[in-house]
């Protein structure tokens, strides 16, 4: 029994059931208000000093954040679209609770870099600093590709594209636009879930790999190894494939000098 069992046998009565549908529901309800009403948006949002300050309730209403308001209506109802489709299909796959755990662990691991940022880089962080939950959301992506990697949406609903390569290039995206240690430590803290949930995975496959070709090059030696050899004139059959060879006492003899080690045997 895996530690996931195990926390799945005594905690799973607590999960959250169809939690993707209602991070969904909840970022559209707080879109709407932050867009229809004079609601205060602003105080579900992560900001550290608030937090430290005693707003505990941030550190989880931050999820509800919308992808980057200023987006237009649009980009907004296919980033959830597809949120959903990714959320559920880990849910389905892994079950209720083991994708509450890997959202959790990413969300946790992203309030403690955050807070970390925000206690050893007091000069690098502005006190209005709001740590984003962008990278988080988009382990769910990066969850979904390294599970389905040959899956195909299309973007955009127009361009078809893989959702391994729509993975890749979102990380590439997150390297390029990184703005100093802030962001890396939060690039790092969301991919935590990602690095305990697929690890094992990925050391497996590693050495798996290794062990393949560890293997294809020996198969390569030993096709590349003559079979035969003289022992006189070293000559084997990769030098000539129509060399015919004879052997006396386990030591083979080329054509060429069969003849005399047959002669000198017969004369003994």
């Amino acid at each position: 029994m895996t530690w996931l069992d195990k926390l799945e046998k005594r905690f799973g009565r607590f999960a959250i059931h169809n939690l993707t549908f209602w991070i969904m529901v909840g970022q559209i309800t707080v879109y709407g208000l932050g867009l229809f009403t004079t609601f205060p948006v602003d105080n579900l949002m992560f900001y550290p000093d608030d937090v430290l300050g005693g707003q505990v309730w941030r550190v989880f209403t931050f999820i509800l954040e919308p992808p980057l308001v200023a987006m237009s209506p649009i980009f907004l109802v296919f980033y959830w679209y597809l949120f959903y489709i990714f959320g559920s299909a880990l849910e389905h796959q892994w079950g209720e609770f083991r994708f509450n755990l890997f959202f959790l662990i990413g969300l946790a691991c992203t309030v403690i870099a955050g807070l970390i940022n925000w206690v050893i880089l007091p000069g690098l962080i502005r006190p209005s600093h709001m740590v984003t939950n962008m990278y988080v959301m988009t382990s769910i992506t990066f969850a979904f590709a390294i599970l389905f990697p040959n899956f195909e949406l299309l973007l955009y609903f127009v361009l078809p594209v893989k959702i391994k390569w729509l993975a890749l290039i979102t990380f590439a995206l997150w390297v390029i636009t990184a703005q100093g240690i802030v962001d890396w430590t939060l690039i790092f803290a969301a991919l935590g879930n990602i690095v305990i949930f697929f690890g094992r995975s990925f050391m497996q496959g590693a050495k798996v790999k290794q062990r393949r070709v560890s293997h294809e090059k020996q198969q390569k030696a030993i096709a590349e190894e003559a079979f035969h050899r003289c022992v006189i004139c070293n000559k084997t059959d990769l030098d000539d494939p129509d060399l015919e060879f004879s052997y006396l006492a386990g030591d083979g003899y080329c054509q060429d000098h069969w003849e005399e080690m047959e002669k000198r045997a017969n004369a003994k």
